[in-house]
C-alpha cells in the first residue's frame, strides 16, 4: 500500500483553497453573483482567444502557449500536480494483466455506461473476494439489483469453468443480497429472484439519532453467523458512502468472528448531502489528519458545498473530446439557467417587497414555501422561478439544450413560470434587462468551464484521500484506492477497497 505523503496532503489544501473563486459559488449563480469578474481579466483575454478544440486542450498543452499568462501556467502545472488520483491508486486492469471483464450482455436494458461498469465491478470484486474466502455479498443502495444478476450469471458460468480454466476464481460462488431504500426498486428486484431488503441504511449508523431499529437491522444483515461477508456499493449516492465507511469501521474495531471481511466501494454525487446548507466539513470529511491539515490551510471548518459538486462532475478526459456542438449546446444551457436565476432573484425580491408593505395579491404564487417543482414536469405546472430546497431548478437543461432562439426562450420562460397575467409585462421587461446586461458574458462560461475541469481531479483527490485515510488511521492498513473504470465512460472510475488483515 501507497503511504501518503503529508506535504502532498498540504500542497493540494493550499492549492483548493488559493484557486476557491472558482468553484466556491454554484454555477447557475455565475451571472448573478457575478462569478465572471472574480477570474484573473488575464486569463479570460487569453482563453477567449482560443477555439474550440484548443479550449479543450490547453488544460494539459498550456506550455506550446507563449501568450499563456505565466499565473495561469503556475495553475494549470499546479492542478496536473495536485490530481493525486493516480499517484495514490492502482489500476486494476494491469494489476491483474488482463483486459476481460465479467460481460453482462444477458442483462436487458442495461445502457453501455452500466455495462461497463457492471462488468468491472464484479470482475474486482471476484478478484477480491476469492482469496479472503469471501462467499456472501451485500450490496447497499443496490437500485434494481443489477449487480446481483450478474453475480448470479458468474455463479452458473464458474460450474461449467471449474474443470477447463486454471482461473482461481472459476469454482467462487458469491451469495448476494440488495439493501435498498426505495420500496418500488425493491419490488422491481424481487421479481427478479433477487433477495432484498427494504431499508433506510444510515439511519441511526455512526448517529445518536433514535434510529435504532434500522441499525439493528442492517448489523444483522451485515454480521450474518457462519457467513464471510464483503460490504459493497456500486456509486452509492450522497452521504451513502460516508455512512458505509462509517459502519464498516465501528464493525471492524468489535473483532467479532462476524465483521465484514471486504469493502468494496464506489461514491458519486458527493454534494447531496441531507442539508445543502451546512458547509461544515464535519458534514462529509472523515480523517483526522485531513481536518486538522484543512483546519490549518483554510483557517476555518467550512467547504463550499459547490466544491463537492465540482468534485464528481466528468472529468478532464470528457472535456477533451467535446464537440463543437456539445460546447454550444454546454454555453446555452449554462448561459439560460443562469438568466432564469437572476429573474427568480428578481422575483423573490418583488414578492418580499409586497409582503413588507402589506399589499397581498391573491392570485400571485408563493415563494416563501419553497416547495420543490417538479423536474419533470415540462407542461407548466410548477412555477420555474420559485426556489429549490436543494439547488436553483434544472429545467430549461431538459427542454432547451440548445435553444439559441432568444424569443423562444423569453416566451418558454414565462409560459412557465407562476406569474399573472397584470405582472407579464413588467417580468418580460426585467427577464430582456437582465439577457441584455449579462449576455456579453456569455463568452466567458466556456473559458470558465475549462478552469474547473482542471479542477475536478484536485478536489476529488480531496474527498477521496480523506476517505482512505479514515480508513487507514482506523487499523485497516489493506486500504487502497483502484482505478477501475474507464473515466471516459464512467467519471466517477475510483473505488475504495478495504481489506481486513486477521
Amino acid at each position: 500500500m501507497v503511504p501518503i505523503d503529508a506535504n502532498d496532503l498540504r500542497g493540494l489544501l493550499a492549492f483548493v483553497h488559493t484557486y476557491a473563486n472558482l468553484y466556491e459559488t454554484l454555477n447557475v449563480e455565475f451571472f448573478s453573483a457575478r462569478v465572471f469578474e472574480r477570474i484573473d481579466a488575464e486569463w479570460l483575454s487569453f482563453l477567449c482567444r482560443l477555439d474550440s478544440a484548443q479550449l479543450n486542450m490547453v488544460p494539459v498543452e498550456f506550455e506550446q502557449y507563449p501568450d499563456c499568462p505565466a499565473s495561469l501556467k503556475h495553475f494549470f502545472a499546479s492542478a496536473r500536480r495536485f490530481s493525486l488520483l493516480d499517484k495514490y491508486s492502482t489500476p486494476f486492469v494491469d494489476r491483474q494483466h488482463t483486459n476481460k471483464y465479467s460481460s453482462p450482455e444477458q442483462l436487458r436494458k442495461v445502457k453501455r455506461k452500466k455495462a461497463h461498469e457492471l462488468g468491472a465491478f464484479s470482475e474486482l470484486l471476484r478478484a477480491e473476494c476469492a482469496p479472503l474466502g469471501i462467499d456472501r455479498v451485500v450490496d447497499i443502495g443496490c437500485g434494481l439489483g443489477h449487480l446481483g444478476r450478474v453475480l448470479r450469471l458468474n455463479n452458473n458460468e464458474s460450474l461449467q469453468q471449474q474443470q477447463t480454466s486454471n482461473d482461481n476464481n472459476s469454482s467462487l460462488r458469491l451469495d448476494y443480497v440488495g439493501i435498498e431504500a426505495n420500496p418500488s426498486l425493491c419490488h422491481s428486484a424481487r421479481q427478479n429472484d433477487l433477495k432484498m431488503e427494504n431499508i433506510v441504511f444510515g439511519s441511526g449508523i455512526g448517529h445518536d439519532d433514535g434510529s435504532s431499529s434500522s441499525s439493528e437491522q442492517c448489523r444483522n444483515i451485515l454480521t450474518l453467523p457462519g457467513c464471510r461477508t464483503a460490504i459493497v456499493s456500486l456509486h452509492g449516492c450522497g452521504e451513502l458512502q460516508r455512512q458505509i465507511l462509517l459502519e464498516f469501521v465501528a464493525m471492524c474495531k468489535q473483532q467479532t468472528a462476524e465483521h465484514p471481511k471486504l469493502l468494496v466501494t464506489v461514491g458519486c454525487c458527493y454534494h447531496k448531502l441531507s442539508d445543502w446548507t451546512d458547509s461544515a466539513i464535519e458534514r462529509w470529511m472523515l480523517s483526522s489528519q485531513m481536518r486538522d491539515l484543512f483546519l490549518h490551510t483554510f483557517g476555518h471548518n467550512h467547504f463550499p458545498i459547490p466544491g463537492l459538486r465540482l468534485a464528481c462532475q466528468a472529468t478532464l478526459v470528457r472535456w477533451m473530446a467535446f464537440t463543437e456542438q456539445q460546447h454550444t449546446a454546454h454555453r446555452q444551457a449554462f448561459a439560460n439557467r443562469a438568466f432564469v436565476e437572476c429573474l427568480r432573484i428578481h422575483k423573490t425580491a418583488a414578492t418580499k417587497a409586497k409582503s413588507a408593505n402589506d399589499v397581498p395579491h391573491r392570485h400571485s404564487s408563493n415563494i416563501a414555501n419553497c416547495e420543490k417543482v417538479d423536474d419533470n414536469d415540462h407542461n407548466g405546472g410548477g412555477d420555474l422561478l420559485q426556489m429549490h430546497q436543494r439547488r436553483p431548478p434544472r429545467k430549461l437543461n431538459k427542454c432547451m439544450l440548445a435553444n439559441n432562439n432568444l424569443d423562444e426562450f423569453r416566451t418558454e420562460v414565462m409560459r412557465r413560470s407562476a406569474i399573472v397575467e397584470e405582472e407579464r409585462d413588467e417580468f418580460e421587461q426585467t427577464l430582456d434587462q437582465i439577457m441584455d446586461t449579462y449576455s456579453p458574458a456569455v463568452h466567458f462560461i466556456e473559458p470558465f468551464t475549462a478552469l474547473q475541469f482542471a479542477l475536478q481531479c484536485p478536489l476529488e483527490s480531496l474527498v477521496l484521500l480523506d476517505r482512505l485515510l479514515f480508513l487507514r488511521e482506523n487499523g485497516i492498513g489493506g486500504a487502497e484506492l483502484v482505478r477501475l473504470f474507464d473515466p471516459a465512460i464512467s467519471p466517477r472510475c475510483v473505488a475504495i477497497v478495504a481489506r481486513v488483515n486477521e
